[in-house]
């Protein structure tokens, strides 16, 4: 054999040994050269969809198809400024103020623009970051109050979402108008620094209960750090309480279980072309998981894993997208379940109020603090 064809055998292998390797990495980073011309073709057709969208002023649309973008843009396809910009028109149509701002910055990311650029600017000097935590003691529907009015129709909408997202979802984390405000009885002020954080304790915020016939409900008002502890304190207080005159039985309310949610923006399932229903019932199949959907939320067993439920693949009308990259995940207190605490019900002819005195009164140093919602 020739030096020639020595060296052209070993060209041939080298180059297959290259191949070989790129072939490799991109399966690592899950896509062939076959997935990635299939996802540019995808780009190009949603690129068609988003601007005839556009034209009609049809955000919600805009919305559905930027999203499934964002998807191949995870892929490693890349959008444009004007994607992001759209984007950004689609999440201020419906009030949704951090989105907005989060597809501003990636606009701007791709190409710094004056248009985007003010409107960025502008955002930032109008609003503040504010994340509001509520215990999971805290129940019912809790709003963020503006102390004076508002008189600007895009700041009330922002105000109105963002406490629709508090009581849906427990937390909010987002941007308020410039401002001063408060959650039940904790105040704060949004002056465009930096970010707020707020802790809704017990008794600061709880809705109001409707009293059930023959009933008296008390709901705790202390978290110790061992649920051990929470169990053995309420256990003491149902003893105290069933040694009232005028209880018949104490039933235990316990510390709700725990969920995984997947909490959708309003509006953004509508867009979707999905209802929570719909959401739920491909997570049970894809998963093989039990889920319950709620207003703009899909609850999952939290065994499935933050991880797992954030691929989970849902397909749309118009194709198909991961759950993580639509919504918001997070593990929490189960929110259709009661506030722990007591339930009494009560002896034939009993007062309510003197029960309920009576029972509060009973209660010793050592065991839980409870409060009549």
């Amino acid at each position: 054999m020739c030096a020639s064809t020595v060296g052209n055998e070993e060209g041939r292998e080298y180059v297959k040994a290259m191949w070989l390797t790129l072939l490799s990495l991109l399966t690592l980073l899950g896509t062939t050269p076959s997935h990635a011309a299939s996802d540019k073709a995808e780009l190009q057709r949603l690129d068609e969809d988003i601007r005839l969208l556009v034209d009609k002023n049809a955000w919600s649309g805009v919305e559905r198809v930027y999203l499934q973008m964002r998807e191949l843009e995870a892929h490693g396809q890349h959008l444009g400024w004007e994607h992001h910009r759209w984007g950004a028109y689609a999440a201020q149509a419906r009030g949704d103020v951090l989105a907005t701002w989060q597809r501003l910055r990636a606009a701007e990311a791709v190409s710094s623009n004056e248009e985007t650029l003010i409107w960025l600017t502008t955002l930032e000097a109008t609003h503040g970051r504010a994340v509001v935590e509520l215990s999971p003691l805290v129940f019912g529907e809790v709003a963020i109050t503006p102390n004076e009015p508002l008189f600007d129709p895009g700041a009330v909408q922002t105000v109105t979402q963002a406490s629709a997202t508090l009581t849906r979802t427990r937390s909010f984390d987002g941007l308020l108008p410039l401002g001063r405000y408060r959650v039940g009885g904790v105040g704060f002020d949004i002056d465009g620094g930096p970010m707020v954080r707020i802790r809704v304790e017990p008794g600061q915020a709880n809705a109001r209960m409707a009293d059930e016939p023959g009933r008296v409900r008390l709901v705790a008002t202390s978290m110790p750090d061992r649920s051990g502890d929470f169990t053995r304190a309420l256990a003491a207080a149902r003893d105290a309480a069933a040694a009232v005159p005028g209880v018949a039985t104490v039933q235990l309310v316990n510390v709700p279980g725990r969920r995984i949610y997947a909490d959708f923006p309003p509006g953004s399932l509508e867009a979707l072309g999905l209802t929570p229903s719909q959401v739920a019932e491909q997570l049970r199949a894809g998963l093989g998981i039990d889920t319950l959907p709620g207003p703009d939320s899909v609850s999952m067993p939290p065994t499935v894993g933050l991880t797992r439920a954030k691929g989970a693949e849902l397909t749309l009308p118009t194709g198909v997208v991961t759950l993580g990259s639509v919504c918001a995940l997070d593990e929490g207190p189960d929110r259709t379940a009661p506030p722990p605490g007591l339930l009494l019900e009560l002896a034939p002819g009993a007062d309510r109020d003197a029960v309920r005195q009576a029972v509060l009164a009973s209660l010793g140093p050592n065991t839980l603090r409870l409060s009549s919602p």
